[in-house]
């Protein structure tokens, strides 16, 4: 799911679409603006504790719930977020989550849980939380907010459905829709057209933005891995959907696969040592096309 942060500048408007898809499970929100998105995520919480009659903005107002939310006291929403001069989320910290999910509600429905700084829980605390993101109890919503999912463990990533959040200031295309125009270049070979506009583009991105189409492109290649494999259940970790992973990852092995995602993180890693991008790029653009003309050579 995507949603614009200010086309949906009505929280009423953003709200209502979060709770369409948010009923209960674990949920990753990737976004730029952490505050605004936590905004609407309350927002949607009034939505789904609110035991009055709903106005137009999908909540009362007035019942005893949206009051106490209002208040930032309700007892079924519980917020984490690293405090008290902490730069990570520690293991204790989710222990005390834990403690408070397999509590039921005492006053709504639905128990909410917010971890506002997803990207800082440290190792041991993200895979403290792996059961509960895969297993959480019924009625309860974990939400984990980020502004990039690659700054996650992929086994946290894999366990949450995605939202993603963007900005369109000028009214031109998103980053997040640009980044997905260059993403699809990647897999355009026959399109001779396509691939001359990647090239192009490709010389006109920043370094900071080269650094997040790699770690997109990454995780894009981790999906369809996971596909290969045969690991259909899965929650992919890119922004693609299911349909175009599967069509993209017909044209190369589990191997080449693997090859590609070493060969993107290292590419990262050279445009964050300094390197030209452009040229880094277009390396990593014709080993991409390689391993897939290896593989139609193979199939003949």
């Amino acid at each position: 799911m995507r949603l614009n942060l200010q086309k949906a500048d009505s929280t009423a408007v953003c709200a209502a679409e979060l709770i369409k898809t948010i009923q209960s499970g674990s949920f990753l929100i990737e976004g730029p603006d952490k505050n605004t998105i936590v905004k609407k995520v309350l927002e949607m919480a009034k939505g789904l504790f609110c035991s009055g009659v709903k106005e137009n903005t999908g909540y009362c107002r007035v019942c005893n719930d949206c009051q106490m939310l209002a208040k930032g006291s309700h007892p079924d929403l519980y917020r984490l977020a690293v405090a008290g001069g902490s730069t990570v989320i520690k293991i204790e910290d989710i222990r005390l989550l834990k403690e408070r999910v397999s509590v039921k509600p005492f006053q709504a429905q639905k128990k909410i849980f917010i971890i506002q700084d997803a990207e800082r829980l440290n190792v041991a605390a993200a895979n403290a939380l792996l059961k509960t993101l895969e297993e959480p109890p019924a009625g309860v919503v974990l939400i984990l907010i980020t502004p990039s999912i690659s700054q996650l463990l992929p086994t946290v990533v894999s366990r949450c459905g995605r939202i993603r959040f963007f900005q369109d200031a000028s009214g031109s295309d998103a980053d997040f829709e640009k980044r997905d125009q260059l993403i699809a270049g990647f897999f355009d070979k026959n399109d001779q057209e396509a691939q001359k506009k990647l090239y192009e583009d490709i010389g006109l991105i920043e370094r900071n933005q080269a650094g997040d189409l790699l770690r997109e492109l990454v995780c894009v290649f981790r999906d369809m891995l996971m596909i290969k494999l045969g690991v259909e259940a899965v929650n992919f970790m890119s922004g693609q959907s299911g349909q175009t992973l599967r069509c993209w990852s017909e044209s190369f092995s589990a191997a080449d696969i693997q090859m590609l995602i070493d060969d993107a993180l290292g590419t990262k890693d050279y445009i964050n040592g300094n390197a030209n991008i452009k040229l880094a790029i277009d390396l990593l653009i014709k080993t991409i096309n390689k391993s897939r003309s290896d593989l139609s050579l193979l199939l003949r």
